[in-house]
């Protein structure tokens, strides 16, 4: 079975367990243990994009998904790659910017859910200030 910066591409339920197997029996300490964790995640990744014959395109937003899911983020969330800054024909500042004029509608949906769910006002008066600017953002656009 073959290995790369992908991790592990097991072709069958034998080889995926072989994998998780191996990982989980090696002696780990606090760093290792993590990079066990990574491999077997890789490794089960990659054996179902197999099984489920995933394009390219569906496994990019599968990890976007396991990101949001993983990380329990309720809003918009970007990934920018600090590499891309190496090339003149990429714009980080831009994309940046355009997040920024693209996330307020949905900020503010959730700005709105905060506000409703502090009726106790345990907030602290300057985020729930914050809060009340970004709700206030949907009725603008």
């Amino acid at each position: 079975m073959k290995k790369n910066d992908g991790g592990y591409w097991p072709n069958t339920k034998d080889e995926l367990l072989e994998v998780i197997e191996e990982e989980l029996n090696k002696e780990h300490d606090y760093n290792t243990s993590v990079d066990a964790l990574v491999e077997c995640a890789l490794a089960t990744f990659n054996y179902c994009a197999h099984v489920l014959g995933i394009t390219g395109f569906q496994a990019s937003y599968a990890d976007m998904m396991f990101i949001k899911r993983t990380r329990h983020l309720k809003g918009p969330f970007a990934i920018l790659d600090g590499e891309k800054l190496l090339y003149p024909q990429y714009d980080l500042r831009e994309t940046f910017e355009k997040y920024m004029r693209e996330w307020p509608a949905q900020l503010s949906k959730l700005a709105e859910e905060k506000l409703a769910e502090n009726k106790d006002g345990y907030g602290h008066p300057d985020v729930i200030a914050r809060w009340k600017e970004i709700a206030a953002l949907e009725q603008e656009s």
